[in-house]
């Protein structure tokens, strides 16, 4: 049991200090000019306002899922109403929960020495403070039929990782819906107005893959 924790306290650490050196190399690539049409301040305190409520919605899901994996019951797994009631203050009711499933919490509970787990950096990568909303892309119809924001987020990543992800690393135009050039987050909103996360998109998942691969090795 004594070596079990150390272990699990290993690759925690492990996680922790792979995510300290997210952001700090080439920076100057990764700062993007947000289109002239986005509105601006308001914009930028919308996702602010939106991280810091997926932050504090993801922090009360991860304590859970490693204190079961690492208690008495290291076999049981959220189900998809229960990961809801985790993030309803963040995200949509059109959000497909996969990631944070039986997979993503078996990943989270035990982290790989190597890669870490995905459902940690993906976090880490949209909750960044250098993270940052730059763009509108209009509207996208998600799978359900339902209706989504588009919004194009820059991410504190080095040169070669964005240009590994897209060789044509470019902002869209205001308004415009351009795939495979930018990272991509769909959004709904809840009856005040306020962000919620609809769907994770291709893009998204093409720059995150190029990031575990280049940060967590």
């Amino acid at each position: 049991m004594k070596s079990y924790f150390l272990k699990s306290f290993f690759l925690v650490s492990l996680l922790s200090a792979s995510l300290s050196t997210w952001g700090q190399s080439d920076l100057s690539f990764s700062k993007v000019k947000p289109q002239k049409e986005f509105a601006g301040e308001k914009a930028i305190q919308e996702y602010r306002d939106w991280q810091g409520r997926f932050k504090s919605d993801a922090e009360k899901f991860t304590a859970e899922v490693r204190n079961s994996k690492r208690g008495l019951t290291p076999d049981r797994v959220l189900t998809p109403d229960e990961v809801k009631q985790y993030f309803n203050q963040s995200i949509s009711s059109a959000f497909d929960l996969e990631i944070f499933g039986e997979k993503g919490q078996r990943e989270l509970g035990h982290p790989s020495p190597q890669f870490g787990d995905a459902v940690s950096l993906l976090i880490h990568m949209l909750t960044d403070t250098q993270t940052a909303a730059v763009g509108n892309g209009g509207i996208f119809k998600l799978k359900d039929e339902q209706m989504a924001e588009v919004w194009y987020v820059a991410f504190p990543l080095s040169k070669n990782v964005l240009q590994s992800a897209f060789p044509k690393y470019e902002l869209p135009a205001y308004g415009k819906l351009q795939r495979n050039t930018f990272p991509i987050v769909f959004f709904q909103r809840n009856k005040n107005g306020k962000l919620l996360l609809a769907a994770f998109s291709k893009e998204l998942f093409i720059v995150f893959e190029e990031a575990r691969k280049n940060m967590l090795l």
